[in-house]
């Protein structure tokens, strides 16, 4: 059985594979961009852990911060699981309704478990998916309240989805590189969630 590591750049993606040969091809193991956002991510993820005997899918990259989390810039959070943030239905009143509270609610659409991460205990935090990037103090809120998350991607649930879908254990490891409110996406943010995850990653990972 081999194992998929993916994430939705090259940047991203770039922070697993190995130091000494970027481009070499690891016995066993698979890399692919898989896109940013739900719908890219979902299909290429099921299409790519359909392609061979796929024992484990390890999606990885950055990630804003809830504002209540605790958490900082440069952290490292394994998934416990992952939902849907922001499918449902707007109401009169300018509150959102998730569609898990609805008649038309799906498994899919409640808490996906991921799976745990040893190398990288006391890390496991709650994550939230996202089509619309929070950019508003009031909507973090919002979606921390309604879904008791601690962190948002734009991918984490598209890919635990597709495991769920093919019976693959899938994992999360993301480092933070924003605060998912009023977000500050400097560069020197960005660059510093990248070499925490990849030191984090050489944890979890030998090629590294």
């Amino acid at each position: 059985m081999s194992i998929l590591v993916c994430a939705a750049t090259q940047a991203e993606l770039s922070t697993t594979l190995p130091s000494d040969a970027r481009s070499c091809r690891l016995v066993g193991v698979r890399f692919v961009v898989i896109g940013v956002g739900v719908p890219v991510a979902l299909a290429c993820a099921l299409r790519s852990a359909s392609q061979g005997q796929v024992g484990h899918i390890f999606v990885v990259g950055i990630a804003g911060a809830y504002p209540s989390s605790g958490l900082q810039i440069g952290d490292v959070v394994v998934g416990a699981s992952q939902v849907y943030g922001d499918i449902g239905f707007e109401q009169r009143s300018g509150s959102f309704q998730s569609i898990q509270t609805s008649p038309f609610r799906h498994a899919h659409y409640g808490a996906m478990p991921l799976a745990d991460v040893p190398q990288l205990d006391g890390a496991r935090r709650r994550g939230c998916t996202v089509s619309t990037c929070t950019g508003t103090l009031k909507t973090a809120l919002e979606r921390e309240a309604a879904f008791g998350a601690e962190y948002e991607t734009m991918e984490g649930a598209a890919v635990a989805q597709a495991g769920v879908e093919l019976g693959i254990a899938v994992s999360e490891i993301r480092a933070i590189s924003n605060i998912a409110s009023e977000r500050d996406m400097r560069p020197e943010n960005i660059a510093r969630a990248l070499a925490e995850l990849r030191g984090s990653l050489s944890k979890v990972f030998p090629w590294i």
